[in-house]
């Protein structure tokens, strides 16, 4: 179902402005493609907004304790006598002794909701299932847990996204959206290592204009690439999206009760657990597709394909503790070999509520199984806070820990969690703990649980997220801002900001650097020929030239070689921009995600003031130098082509100007001076001023191709 929202709307008018004002602006026009790839990923944010507002406020249980588990389940949805009663239809059955004896570990998660199933007449079950962008991302990560994964090279991509191009329809198809495809995009990177991330925004948003136009087939040649283009992966992925295609895309199916118990009312294992399915898993199962509440015609699915499809199984309790809030039990962190596609899963299923923005609240009982699984799982909890939780001094923590009977501390004496929580920042703002070890401690846990789960604090949370969606839409556009520009004074302090920002990691330069100028950038583009030399003429006159003959026009759609410089300095620029633009990078730095944008906007202005294409073209006969071209710049910031004598004077070096050369030494050296030289401190510090001089150089600076004031006009009304 399609939410029209005031954002989304602000989202297409700003994806029009882009694609009108492109097509005048040829500066534009270069970065045109990174910036519709951030309104899509802003499309999905505020579409996962606007999902949960629709939703009451959810508490997710996630841990490898079961036992643990289990007794919060029975303070939270169960009875009187710790029975956990769910409704099969008008069928009361108990969870824990008919449906999972001995609460054992899930294959997928368990939605407890109060309310009455939707559709019960034989089919009381609610089943919600992965789409075609989350499978495409399941098998991502599947790919990359097995040795010897590689990523793309940019080359390689490229061709195949012509090779798309070809196959692509007039018309999109249903079952992929621009928005799910950048999600794709962002969990893609969080897999591979920034040294092989050859891919950037701009390459993203053309897959995200082709894909929706493909067939399935299509489809599976698309994102096979990024799986190593791995035949039964891509059969995989295809089976389950063909199953998808039958059910209409539907994201909720209802399924009969024989999934989960029998005739007799004795557990069915295989589906809910993790076993073996049962030995008819190839038999057909019926289940009726969900659209917009109602259900559709019954479809046959195989149950092994059901089973692969389905992340999330809804059950219905009569009672809980908490007022119309939903309970998740969400399966726990396990280490992935890329060879069982069900452990798979499940380590992807808290991802896959990540990008719904939920839970709300995130209690945990042991989350770590072992001293192995500490560095991915902290990563995956950080990026969890870090999405669904709006950085407020004062909000309640939304990542619990409940220290219960069961937990690992008193039953096997360690306490891995201590280091996820180190590794994950302050207590009491980014993670809390709370004990449940009786019927007190439960009853206290209770009500904070209702304090931070009440729909003021619900409402409050998905507001935060939605200014900070505001926020980065407007940063990302900020290049933009004609009122900045046109305020010196403004536009000094901006600049003064950023470089005080950078000296404080000044130790990090190097790094920083490397991050602006990725090696191996001039590889990856397709490489200039060499000039044909022809044998010099014995005269200089070509007695075969006809003087009389009509002139040669140039055929129509044929045109000049692009210039290789032009090339290199856009993909360049196209990296400085989705590199400064990633809040993972600014975290890393820790730098603010403002100032970190900010450095690649001087940068990129600065390159086109001194018009680095043109210096590119010159030194583009070969890719080592094509690169040090670019090194240099990044290095000297063009202070290299500048007298010594004409360059801003150092803050290091009294009475010297950036950059200059260490005079020579030619008498014999007696003494010691007052202060050691360090020349790599010298040499950070005079970038920096140089960084700052170059700033203030380019304030009211406007390319000649860059946009026109109609359309800076027409941007500031849409941004508000």
């Amino acid at each position: 179902m399609s939410i029209v929202t005031p954002e989304q709307t602000k989202l297409n008018a700003l994806m029009t402005w882009v694609l009108t004002a492109r097509t005048t602006s040829p500066l534009l026009d270069d970065e045109a493609d990174a910036l519709l790839a951030n309104l899509n990923e802003a499309s999905a944010h505020f579409r996962a907004i606007a999902r949960a507002q629709q939703r009451p406020p959810v508490l997710g249980l996630y841990g490898h304790s079961h036992e643990g588990k289990a007794h919060l389940l029975r303070s939270l949805v169960g009875s009187a006598d710790g029975r956990i009663v769910v409704n099969l239809g008008d069928k009361p059955v108990d969870y824990l002794n008919q449906i999972n004896p001995g609460h054992r570990p899930l294959s997928l998660a368990l939605r407890f909701v109060p309310r009455p199933a939707g559709f019960t007449d034989g089919y009381p079950l609610t089943l919600r299932l992965f789409s075609e962008a989350d499978l495409v991302q399941l098998l991502m990560l599947h790919y990359h847990a097995q040795p010897g994964a590689r990523a793309p090279e940019r080359l390689a991509v490229e061709q195949h996204i012509q090779r798309l191009r070809d196959m692509s329809q007039p018309q999109t198809l249903p079952g992929s959206r621009p928005d799910e495809i950048m999600q794709i995009a962002r969990h893609w990177q969080t897999l591979v290592p920034a040294s092989e991330r050859h891919l950037d925004d701009a390459h993203w948003q053309q897959l995200a204009e082709i894909v929706p136009t493909l067939d399935l087939a299509g489809r599976a040649l698309a994102w096979s690439l990024f799986w190593g283009e791995q035949r039964e992966l891509t059969q995989h992925w295809l089976e389950l999206a063909e199953a998808l295609q039958r059910l209409g895309h539907a994201g909720e199916v209802f399924a009969p009760q024989s999934l989960l118990i029998d005739n007799f009312s004795l557990p069915v294992d295989g589906f809910l657990t993790e076993s073996e399915l049962r030995e008819d898993d190839n038999a057909d199962v019926l289940v009726r597709p969900v659209e917009q509440g109602e259900a559709g015609p019954a479809v046959n699915l195989a149950l092994s394909v059901l089973n692969r499809l389905c992340a999330e199984l809804v059950l219905p309790v009569p009672q809980q503790a908490l007022d119309d809030v939903e309970v998740v039990d969400i399966p726990g962190f396990c280490l992935i070999d890329g060879v069982d596609m069900a452990l798979t899963r499940r380590r992807f299923l808290l991802e896959w509520y990540r990008k719904q923005l939920q839970p709300d609240v995130l209690l945990i009982c042991n989350a770590a199984p072992s001293r192995a699984a500490i560095p991915a799982l902290s990563r995956q909890l950080w990026h969890w806070v870090e999405t669904t939780q709006p950085a407020k001094e004062d909000a309640l923590p939304g990542l619990v820990w409940a220290i219960t009977p069961h937990d690992a501390r008193f039953s096997d004496g360690e306490h891995l969690d201590e280091a996820i929580q180190r590794l994950l920042g302050k207590p009491g703002q980014r993670w809390g703990t709370l004990q449940a070890l009786d019927g007190r401690n439960l009853q206290r846990l209770t009500e904070w649980l209702g304090q931070a789960l009440d729909a003021t604090h619900h409402a409050g949370r998905l507001a935060g997220l939605r200014r900070a969606g505001d926020s980065r839409l407007a940063q990302l556009f900020s290049r933009f801002n004609v009122e900045t520009q046109a305020n010196s004074d403004a536009a000094k302090a901006e600049a003064e900001q950023t470089v005080r920002g950078l000296q404080r990691i000044a130790a990090r330069h190097g790094e920083l650097l490397e991050g602006l100028l990725p090696a191996g950038l001039v590889q990856q583009l397709p490489q200039p020929e060499a000039p044909v030399i022809t044998a010099a003429p014995r005269t200089p006159f070509d007695l075969n030239v006809d003087l009389f003959a009509a002139p040669q026009m140039q055929e129509e759609g044929q045109q000049a070689a692009p210039s290789h410089g032009n090339a290199l300095h856009k993909a360049w620029v196209n990296h400085v921009r989705h590199w400064t633009r990633r809040a993972d990078v600014a975290t890393h730095f820790g730098l603010t995600g403002e100032a970190l944008q900010h450095l690649g906007d001087i940068l990129v202005v600065t390159s086109y003031r001194l018009d680095l294409a043109a210096a590119l073209d010159e030194a583009m006969h070969t890719a080592a130098r094509g690169q040090a071209r670019l090194g240099d710049f990044l290095t000297w910031l063009g202070y290299d082509a500048i007298a010594p004598a004409s360059r801003p004077a150092s803050r290091v070096q009294p009475g010297a100007t950036i950059f200059a050369p260490a005079p020579a030494q030619h008498g014999r050296l007696t003494k010691l001076g007052e202060q050691p030289a360090h020349a790599a401190t010298q040499f950070v510090y005079d970038w920096l001023v140089a960084l700052y001089t170059r700033a203030v150089e380019n304030i009211g600076y406007q390319h000649p191709l860059d946009i026109n004031d109609k359309q800076r006009d027409t941007l500031r009304k849409l941004l508000g």
